[in-house]
């Protein structure tokens, strides 16, 4: 879609006690703002190991578990279809890097929020 106009919402997640709610929440705020413009709902994990790690195999299979989950609560908070208006983008973020204090990955979501000219972002 990628439109000039379109709203963009970013909404980071970790396999949380209220991650189902968030993106809940997310598709809501999506859904109601796809009537007016595009809009475009990118859903991320960051990776808390690298690729090299000996972990990273285990981690980055059980974030990418975690954005199957979401994909699928989206696809049922929709109804079983996005609407016209409604894009949904998901990755793991990260994992080519070394993050090591909140404020690493604080910055690895902002580069994000800069690459993707992200409007919003809703926090779990």
């Amino acid at each position: 879609m990628t439109s000039p106009d379109a709203l963009r919402l970013l909404v980071p997640v970790t396999d949380s006690v209220t991650v189902r709610n968030t993106v809940a929440y997310a598709v809501d705020v999506a859904a109601d703002a796809a009537t007016d413009r595009p809009v475009e709902l990118h859903v991320v994990d960051v990776a808390s190991t690298r690729a090299v790690d000996p972990d990273a195999p285990t981690e980055l299979a059980a974030a990418s578990d975690l954005l199957t989950r979401v994909e699928a609560w989206v696809e049922e908070d929709t109804g079983g279809e996005l609407p016209a208006n409604l894009e949904l983008s998901t990755d793991v973020l990260g994992a080519d890097q070394y993050l090591f204090s909140p404020g690493d990955y604080a910055n690895v979501l902002l580069a994000y929020v800069d690459e993707q000219d992200i409007d919003r972002i809703v926090l779990d």
